[in-house]
C-alpha cells in the first residue's frame, strides 16, 4: 500500500518513476494483483470457499470473502467468477462414494493429484463400454446445453472414453479422446460439440472439456474409461463436474449434494470519474479501452475476468 500510494502522489501528472507509467502519465489507480500492490485495496464478498491455483498448478482452498488468485501464468492473477453449481453430487472420484463400476475393475489410488485427488484405477476387463459411472444420475432438460469438465490420468492407454447415457431409453452419446484429436461415437442421448483434452502438465493430469446437448428429459449416467477392448488398459479417473449452460467455470468440490458456488463479488473502491482503463493478462498480454465512466467505485467488465493487473489512467492517455 505504501508502494502504491508512493507511485500515485502526483495523479495525472507527468513523471518519471513508477512501473505503471506511460509517457510519464502516472495512473490515479493501481489493482496489482500479482506483485500486490492497490491504490485502494478490493475487497471481496463470497458466501462460501472455492478453489484458485498455486505456481505449480495445484489447487489451493481460499475461505469465504477473500480473494482468490491463479499463480499459474507468467503472472498472477485474481479469479472472479459469477455463481455456478456442480450436479454431479460427488466431484472427487472415490469408490463408495458416489462413484462405482460398469463392467471395468477399479482400484483406489492415493495420488494427491492437483493436491486434491485420490484417484481411481479404471481397468478394462475386455470391452470398450467398461467404465467407471458417477452413481447418483443428475436431471437434464430437452435442448438445454450442459458443460462437463473431468480430470484423468492417461496412464499407458492414452486414451479416454466419456459416456453419457439415457438410462430410461438405454441409448448414449460417446466420445474418445486422445491428446489433439476426438471422435465421435455416438449422439444417442444428445450432441456433443467443443470436446477436447488438455494437458495440464502437473501430476500427469489432462483435462477433459465438452458441451452435451440432451435430446431427452429425464435422468443422465456419466461415465470415464479406457475405451479399450484389451484387457488390463486403464485410466485413473480423479474427479468431474457438469454445469448448467455452455460456459466452464473453476472446479466445484462437490460432496454429498449438488453444490452451488456463490459469486465473486469485487469492490473496486475505483475513482469517479472517465478513464482510459488498462488490463494485463496472466500471459503479459494488454487491453485497452478508452473512456470508461464510474460513478459506483466499480469498474467495467465481463465475467470470468482473470486479470494480473488492471490501472486506470486520465481519459486520453490510452
Amino acid at each position: 500500500m505504501q508502494a502504491a500510494a508512493r507511485y500515485l502522489m502526483m495523479i495525472g501528472a507527468r513523471s518519471a518513476g513508477s512501473p505503471y507509467e506511460i509517457g510519464g502519465i502516472e495512473p490515479v489507480a493501481v489493482w496489482d494483483f500479482d506483485a500486490g500492490v492497490f491504490s485502494a485495496a478490493p475487497s471481496v464478498s463470497r458466501a462460501a470457499p472455492t478453489y484458485g491455483f498455486d505456481a505449480a498448478g495445484r489447487f489451493v482452498l481460499s475461505p469465504a470473502d477473500s480473494l482468490r488468485l491463479d499463480a499459474r501464468g507468467a503472472l498472477s492473477c485474481a479469479v472472479i467468477e459469477d455463481a455456478a453449481t456442480n450436479l454431479l453430487r460427488y466431484a472427487v472420484a472415490d469408490l463408495g462414494a458416489g462413484w462405482s463400476a460398469n463392467g471395468a475393475s477399479t482400484s483406489p489410488r492415493v495420488l494427491g493429484a492437483l493436491g486434491l485427488f485420490p484417484g481411481v484405477g479404471v481397468r478394462s476387463n475386455g470391452a470398450i463400454w467398461h467404465r467407471l459411472i458417477h452413481s447418483d444420475e443428475p436431471a437434464v432438460q430437452v435442448g438445454a446445453t450442459y458443460h462437463l469438465s473431468a480430470f484423468v490420468c492417461l496412464d499407458a492407454v492414452g486414451k479416454v472414453l466419456v459416456t453419457l447415457r439415457n438410462m430410461a431409453a438405454g441409448v448414449e452419446s460417446r466420445v474418445e479422446l486422445v491428446p489433439g484429436s476426438t471422435q465421435m461415437l455416438g449422439t444417442g442421448a444428445g450432441s456433443l460439440s467443443g470436446a477436447g483434452l488438455r494437458d495440464l502438465e502437473v501430476d500427469g493430469v489432462h483435462r477433459v472439456d465438452l458441451d452435451f446437448t440432451a435430446n431427452f428429459n429425464g435422468t443422465l449416467s456419466v461415465g470415464f474409461g479406457p475405451g479399450s477392448a484389451v484387457s488390463g488398459d486403464e485410466i485413473t479417473m480423479l474427479g468431474a463436474q457438469i454445469e448448467v449452460g455452455p460456459a466452464r467455470s473453476s472446479f466445484i468440490a462437490s460432496a454429498g449434494a449438488a453444490m452451488y458456488r456463490p459469486p465473486d463479488l469485487m469492490d473496486w473502491k475505483a475513482p469517479a470519474g472517465i478513464w482510459d482503463m488498462r488490463v494485463v493478462g496472466a500471459d503479459g498480454a494488454v487491453s485497452d479501452t478508452p473512456a470508461i465512466s464510474v460513478t459506483d467505485g466499480q469498474i467495467p467488465h465481463g465475467l470470468p475476468f482473470a486479470p494480473a493487473r488492471v490501472l486506470l489512467y486520465p481519459a486520453g492517455t490510452l
